[in-house]
């Protein structure tokens, strides 16, 4: 079971030891280089950060939330990074950059996850660089998913088409197991906040379910529902209105020739 955590529980959970082959990084230290890093980045502490562990402790999931005071016009989200660590060599330290939805705290994480495969001698440095290589992609990642969110808006989704979704999101994708499809069914149906029938809202109905993600996995989950959604919907989606303007620009110089 995934447990919610603080940063100083985090310090009671026993680090490896370190060997010739394997130099652990704490999970502590992975949080404390994002926050540094993100606060140089912003020019502002995150405003809220979720830690969560597994129930050793063995495997941890966290994501920070940043806004640097542009982004208050009414967007709807701020700035989210997501991050992952392990102490049982099951994972490979990994982060992701995208968005956080403000009015229920759902998390949009754009692209692959950045990952360092190894916990090598020069862990340290090699950290340095994965956050680093974060922060410089991150903002291209948050205008991704603001112009993805607008497009999801502009999509109507019937209850078919939810039901199509979801399903492929747990027959064929995984990215969502039994009791998640059933809490996204849910959620499409009787959420307060989405009550659109667009893709928006079926999207936000997967992100919801996925707030109870494993800490093994959640970064995976997150991202891979956004890339499933990009391809299976969205791809169409921007082709179709892509064309649409090429032919009015075409008709326009037309026009204008003539």
């Amino acid at each position: 079971m995934a447990k919610i955590v603080d940063f100083a529980e985090l310090g009671l959970i026993k680090v490896p030891e370190q060997t010739e082959t394997y130099v652990p990084v704490s999970h502590q230290e992975l949080v404390t280089k994002i926050k540094e890093a993100g606060t140089k980045h912003y020019n502002t502490s995150p405003f809220e950060t979720k830690l969560e562990v597994n129930h050793r402790g063995q495997q941890m999931f966290g994501s920070m939330i940043f806004h640097d005071g542009s982004q208050l016009s009414g967007s709807g989200m701020n700035r989210s990074i997501g991050f992952r660590n392990s102490y049982d060599k099951t994972l490979p330290i990994g982060v992701c950059g995208g968005a956080q939805i403000t009015v229920c705290s759902n998390l949009m994480f754009v692209g692959d996850i950045i990952k360092m495969r190894k916990h090598t001698q020069n862990v340290q440095d090699d950290l340095d660089v994965l956050i680093q290589k974060l922060f410089d992609d991150v903002d291209r990642r948050f205008n991704m998913a603001l112009e993805d969110k607008q497009n999801m808006c502009e999509i109507e989704f019937s209850d078919k088409q939810v039901g199509d979704y979801l399903g492929q999101l747990f027959v064929n994708e995984h990215i969502l197991n039994g009791s998640q499809m059933n809490k996204a069914a849910k959620e499409w149906f009787e959420s307060p906040v989405f009550k659109e029938r667009t893709l928006w809202s079926a999207y936000n109905a997967c992100t919801e379910a996925l707030k109870t993600a494993h800490p093994a996995n959640a970064l995976e989950k997150y991202t891979k529902l956004h890339t499933f959604t990009e391809e299976y919907v969205l791809k169409d989606y921007k082709e179709h209105v892509a064309m649409q303007i090429a032919d009015i620009e075409e008709t326009q110089n037309s026009l204008h020739w003539h």
